[in-house]
C-alpha cells in the first residue's frame, strides 16, 4: 500500500522577466532520509490537462517505488502547470484576457518550466541546482521538457 505524500502547492511568479505565474505543486515524505542519489521527479501535462492529472501515476509510481527495496530513491516530486492550463490559468485570468500576442504553443510552457527550476522568479523556496532532476511529460509536456 502507498504511503501518503506531503504536499504543498506553491504560486510562482516571474515577472517582470515573463508576464504569467503558474501553480506548483510539491509532493514529498518527510520522514525519508534525504540521499545524493535521490532523484527529483518533474512532471509537466499534456495540452488540455493540468497538473493534477499526474496524482493517480505519482501514487502508482510510489506503489513500485516501495516495491524495488531501495533500488529506486525519489526525493521529491514537482507537477508544474502551463500558464493558461488549470490553477495557473485563474491566477493569469486577467492577462490572458488582455494579452493577445503570446501564443501558447511548447516553447512557452517550457520556458514556464525553465523558469521555474532556474529558480527566476519568486514563491518557489527550493534551489534545484543539487537535485538529480528527471523530467516527465505527456504530449506538450513531454515536447517542453
Amino acid at each position: 500500500m502507498s504511503t501518503a505524500y506531503t504536499t504543498r502547492t506553491y504560486i510562482f511568479d516571474p515577472r517582470p522577466a515573463y508576464p504569467f505565474r503558474s501553480a506548483v505543486k510539491r509532493f514529498w515524505k518527510p520522514d525519508l532520509p534525504e540521499s545524493t542519489d535521490s532523484l527529483t521527479l518533474v512532471f509537466a501535462h499534456g495540452t488540455s490537462f493540468h497538473k493534477e492529472q499526474w496524482e493517480p501515476a505519482i501514487n502508482d509510481l510510489d506503489i513500485l517505488v516501495q516495491k524495488s527495496g531501495g533500488k529506486v530513491k525519489i526525493r521529491e516530486l514537482w507537477t508544474i502547470d502551463a500558464p493558461n492550463h488549470g490553477d495557473a490559468a485563474i491566477l493569469n485570468e486577467q492577462e490572458l484576457k488582455i494579452r493577445n500576442d503570446v501564443t501558447f504553443d511548447w516553447q512557452q510552457y517550457a520556458l514556464c518550466i525553465l523558469l521555474v527550476l532556474s529558480g527566476k522568479g519568486t514563491g518557489v523556496d527550493v534551489d534545484f541546482r543539487k537535485h538529480k532532476i528527471v523530467g516527465i511529460g505527456h504530449s506538450m509536456g513531454a515536447a517542453s521538457l
